[in-house]
């Protein structure tokens, strides 16, 4: 286990990688129901998080999720999160599951949402001229098109 990712937090709960079991009956996992932000740290700081937050959370609205932590407590479980880390630039990586669906209930009924906040190495590339070309293409639109979804289903 490399230092990167020794730890994470579920919910407001620090944890180590390795003593996280699969969550074989997450939403998300299984169905891709829920969605992701990615963040810039700098200087140990997330400058855009109430940004990211509420986009979140309006991500999280759209899909009927309940947002298990409030912007108060997203901020002090990364304070303590970024205290495991030895890097002043990294990226946050959250992730909102709906939680777990018990497998015997119908439909779309699940307990316990969560929202996983792993902090990565970020290593800014270089740049340097991309050659771009453009493409026709034709789909139906989703509305999870507006949202940084799990599910690839929009774009299949």
């Amino acid at each position: 286990m490399n230092a990167e990712s020794a730890y994470i937090a579920v919910n407001n709960r620090i944890l180590r990688s390795e003593t996280l079991a699969f969550p074989i009956n997450d939403s998300g996992f299984l169905y891709g129901y829920g969605v992701f932000e990615t963040i810039l740290m700098q200087n140990q700081q997330f400058p855009f998080l109430a940004f990211h937050y509420n986009r979140l959370q309006k991500s999280a609205d759209f899909l009927s999720i309940e947002l298990p932590l409030s912007y108060q407590e997203l901020q002090n479980t990364l304070k303590r999160l970024i205290t495991q880390k030895e890097k002043t630039h990294s990226k946050l990586n959250l992730y909102l599951t709906a939680g777990d669906k018990d497998p015997s209930q119908a439909g779309f009924q699940f307990s316990s949402p969560k929202l996983i906040s792993v902090i990565r190495e970020y290593i800014p590339k270089k740049s340097s001229p991309i050659p771009l070309s453009l493409a026709a293409l034709s789909y139906a639109p989703s509305p999870l098109q507006s949202y940084k979804s799990l599910s690839y289903a929009p774009y299949i």
